[in-house]
């Protein structure tokens, strides 16, 4: 259950990081621009990464719980 937390912990740490890197970034990948349509897009991306990951984490949570 603590190894849960921990990772827990550290993947929504490292999700702030990013969407922080995002937000404040002056230039995508390519060069251009970030207007706020690709800032939002970019975030909406990096959300449904972070449902998935929440996915994982509650199939292995409810994994533990049954142990």
């Amino acid at each position: 259950m603590r190894i849960w937390k921990v990772v827990s912990v550290i993947e929504v740490v490292l999700l702030v990081i990013t969407a922080l890197f995002i937000w404040f970034r002056s230039f995508d990948g390519h060069g251009a621009v970030n207007n706020m349509e690709n800032k939002l897009m970019s975030l909406l991306v990096l959300a449904i990464f972070a449902l998935i990951l929440l996915a994982i984490q509650l199939v292995w949570f409810y994994q533990i719980k049954k142990r």
